[in-house]
């Protein structure tokens, strides 16, 4: 079980409405509530290995966030984090990525092959969408309007 503000910014009732109507709704359902939240759970660890700008708003906190100046969590983290727990719930992706971030170019099983550009983009996070999100709370990040 997860507890929010322990270690998720959101629960799984939560994360499935801000997943409602994209493309990772119906793959995201169909998973177990305990699959859910080990995502979850992934995805909050994900978004606290981020180089973030700002400190925590207290010492006691075990996340990230809240972070000064903000005294709640921002939604664009809960939906950042919502995302990011979809791409972590797809298993074949996330293999696929994490080899990517070994230095894997490519892999051949049998007669299938596949291979990688090397550039893998977001840094500690997988899903492209997230860390969009997150980039206004990065350690010299600027949004360019």
């Amino acid at each position: 079980m997860i507890t929010v503000g322990i270690d998720t910014y959101t629960d799984v009732s939560e994360a499935t409405d801000i997943l409602g109507g994209s493309a990772y709704f119906e793959s995201w359902n169909a998973l177990s509530v305990e699959q859910q939240e080990s995502a979850l759970r992934s995805a909050a660890m994900h978004i606290d290995m981020l180089p973030l700008a700002g400190t925590k708003l207290s010492t006691e906190q075990t996340l990230e966030f809240p972070r000064k100046p903000y005294n709640t969590v921002p939604q664009q983290v809960k939906i950042a984090q919502a995302f990011e727990a979809a791409e972590i719930a797809d298993s074949e992706k996330y293999e696929r990525i994490s080899l990517q971030a070994q230095g894997v170019t490519s892999i051949t099983l049998g007669s299938i092959s596949e291979s990688y550009n090397g550039n893998i983009k977001g840094g500690s996070m997988m899903s492209i969408e997230a860390y969009r999100l997150m980039r206004k709370y990065i350690i010299g990040s600027a949004v360019i309007v």
